[in-house]
């Protein structure tokens, strides 16, 4: 099972912060240990997660992981839905930030439709996942683009990311 989740981490990482994919599978082995381990990766420095600062090191990977986690319950719900199959709703991830920042021309669907369900619980899934990358202190420009690229990577995966909620936190049911 941790070569799965090793493979899934790297593929997710690849997906939302491509310059950390090479440490991903050593990242998410340190937060599934949890304890020292998984306290050193959200070691506190000045810097901001996914930028620079030639003094510190900070990666954003160690908060993609917690994001994923926070966001677990939804993440179960979209994954048991189906929605992970639709091929339309992958594409929503990308309106999902447009229309956060208004720019969409998409009109709103109506409230009754079981898409719409689908829809509303995807959209709480990437507010929950920006919201875990604000805290974490990130840039909201920079969160909104990698909860958009985490969200697509982790519905193209639905055993992965079924594998890796599991293994973290495999008491939480949808």
């Amino acid at each position: 099972m941790r070569h799965a989740i090793d493979e899934w981490a790297t593929r997710l990482a690849e997906a939302a912060v491509p310059d950390e994919a090479e440490l991903a599978a050593d990242v998410a082995d340190a937060y599934i240990a949890g304890g020292r381990d998984r306290d050193e990766l959200f070691r506190s420095s000045a810097s901001v997660p996914g930028g620079f600062d030639p003094g510190a090191m900070m990666v954003a990977f160690p908060f993609v992981l917690s994001a994923v986690v926070a966001s677990g319950q939804l993440l179960r719900w979209l994954l048991d839905s189906g929605v992970a199959s639709l091929p339309s709703l992958v594409r929503d991830v990308i309106e999902l930030r447009d229309r956060r920042r208004g720019n969409t021309g998409r009109p709103d669907e109506g409230d009754a439709s079981p898409a719409r369900s689908e829809h509303a619980e995807l959209s709480r899934t990437f507010d929950t996942i920006v919201a875990e990358l604000a805290d974490s202190g990130m840039e909201p420009e920079r969160g909104e683009l990698i909860a958009g690229r985490v969200l697509r990577a982790l519905l193209d995966d639905p055993r992965g990311t079924r594998t890796f909620l599991d293994t973290v936190d495999p008491v939480a049911e949808p």
